[in-house]
């Protein structure tokens, strides 16, 4: 009865490991929106670590305070090939802390 409890711990943890390595982490991006267009579902900032603009799709993305042109902006992203899914927005020049 031991050992069947010790094969099903050994299985359990095998097969959380093996979800752990499926699934992604998600990238980060910050710097300052450059365009927002909210019927097209897209953001454009340039990601303030290599000055490089950067597209995303907000189409399934959680979007916070909504940036506006100039706010500096975080984004939580999945990269599939060319295209830069936004997951969560967060606009952090508009973020109020105070409570």
């Amino acid at each position: 009865m031991r050992t069947v409890f010790t094969l099903g711990g050994v299985v359990a943890i095998l097969i959380l490991v093996g979800v752990a390595m499926v699934v992604q982490p998600l990238d980060v991006a910050q710097g300052v929106c450059l365009s927002y267009d909210a019927p097209a579902k897209t953001l454009i900032l340039r990601n303030e670590l290599d000055n490089q603009e950067i597209v995303f799709d907000l189409a399934e993305a959680q979007v916070g305070i909504l940036p506006q042109q100039g706010d500096v902006v975080r984004v939580a992203y999945q990269r599939a090939g060319q295209k830069n899914t936004a997951r969560r927005v967060m606009n952090v020049t508009r973020l109020d802390i105070r409570k």
